[in-house]
């Protein structure tokens, strides 16, 4: 009994630390993107983020044809956190395949930190 709990724990923090690593994790044990397709995405948002016109309305699309994943990102409101510029952005996304994929929908704001990096705040 004593090794299954510590088993059950184990298993608890690893995804628990998983989806810190993955915030587009769907739900524990689900349909994730890989970290190629992070890195996609990511390519992605970080040029809307970057650019010069973006406001209310801009998006970025991103695929990856060895996963089939792909997505669109698009800038729902423009806002200010603890004196930082941000984006509040929608995320729609399919993990995997067209014939099986799932689809799925996230929104995060992005904030422009002192070191001109753009992180999640929440």
């Amino acid at each position: 009994m004593r090794r299954f709990l510590m088993i059950l724990v184990l298993g608890m923090t690893s995804t628990a630390a998983m989806a810190q690593l993955n915030p587009f994790q769907t739900e524990p044990g689900g349909p994730a993107l890989t970290g190629a397709d992070l890195d996609i995405m990511l390519t992605s948002v970080n040029q809307l983020n970057r650019s010069n016109a973006v406001a209310v309305g801009s998006s970025d699309s991103w695929a990856n044809p060895a996963t089939g994943s792909f997505g669109k990102s698009t800038v729902t409101a423009m806002t200010e956190k603890q004196g930082m510029k941000c984006h509040v952005i929608g995320h729609d996304f399919s993990v995997g395949k067209p014939k099986v994929a799932s689809q799925f929908k996230v929104t995060f704001t992005w904030c422009l930190t002192p070191d001109r990096g753009w992180k999640i705040a929440d």
